[in-house]
């Protein structure tokens, strides 16, 4: 499943490499056998080889792979981003919490992807960007609405 947009930018590298990589002259892939050719495919790009496996495509049909990766990335372009500005780089872990707070808080069932910026000045919390509206939820701007709003009752000497 995808779930950020560094990975939908990974994949769709891969997809492009496999497919120069399928018609370049004195690629290993075109001189592969056809026995050790799905091993080679196997072994390079595992997820592109389930996703060719599962919708009942031929390897050693090569249009017919091409045409099927390249509307498998075409159909990125769908997914509608939550951008995120967190302050640290979230594990799989994390990023699995959020997309679970979404599914169960936007009512809208839509395919989307998170695009997860790093900014160390927000200390905590997050800063969310969705559909033209913005909500701050950093730990910055509680403490500068703490500090706006707090007086010292006494002075320093």
């Amino acid at each position: 499943m995808i779930k950020t947009r560094d990975q939908i930018n990974e994949l769709s590298a891969s997809i492009d490499d496999f497919i120069k990589m399928m018609y370049s002259t004195g690629s290993t892939v075109i001189n592969a056998t056809k026995g050790n050719f799905e091993a080679l495919v196997e072994e390079d790009f595992p997820e592109l080889f389930d996703y060719v496996k599962q919708n009942f495509v031929s390897l050693s049909n090569r249009e017919a792979v091409e045409q099927l990766l390249s509307e498998y990335r075409d159909s990125f372009e769908d997914y509608e981003e939550i951008k995120l500005t967190l302050a640290i780089e979230p594990e799989e872990k994390l990023i699995q919490k959020i997309l679970d707070w979404f599914s169960k808080n936007i009512p809208d069932t839509f395919d989307y992807v998170l695009e997860i910026e790093k900014k160390k000045n927000i200390l905590g919390g997050t800063l969310i960007s969705f559909r033209g509206s913005y909500t701050d939820f950093s730990l910055e701007k509680k403490l500068d609405k703490y500090f706006e709003n707090t007086t010292l009752d006494y002075a320093f000497e």
